[in-house]
C-alpha cells in the first residue's frame, strides 16, 4: 500500500513537474500536447497522466485552477513552496 501512494506521489511529482514547464494558456501548445498525447504515449503513461490531473482537479472542472496547482505543489513540496 505505501508502495503504490510513493508511485503516486512520484507520478504526481512528473506530472506537477510537467505542467511548470508547459504554459497552458497558448493554444498551439495544446494542440501540439494532444497530438503527442494520442500519438506517442503508451496508454499507460496517458493514464498516469490521467489520473495526475484528476488528482489535482479538485472540483472535477476539468481544468487546473492557479489554486488546484499551487495546492498540489504544496501537496508534493511541502506547505512552504514558493509560490
Amino acid at each position: 500500500m505505501q508502495d503504490n501512494v510513493e508511485h503516486g506521489h512520484e507520478k504526481l511529482h512528473a506530472a506537477l513537474d510537467n505542467f511548470r514547464k508547459f504554459n497552458s494558456g497558448n493554444r498551439v501548445k495544446q494542440a501540439a500536447l494532444g497530438f503527442m498525447i494520442q500519438h506517442f504515449m503508451s496508454q499507460n503513461e496517458a493514464q498516469d497522466l490521467e489520473n495526475a490531473f484528476n488528482m489535482l482537479d479538485k472540483d472535477g472542472s476539468g481544468t487546473l485552477s492557479k489554486e488546484e496547482l499551487i495546492e498540489g505543489y504544496k501537496e508534493i513540496y511541502g506547505i512552504n513552496y514558493n509560490e
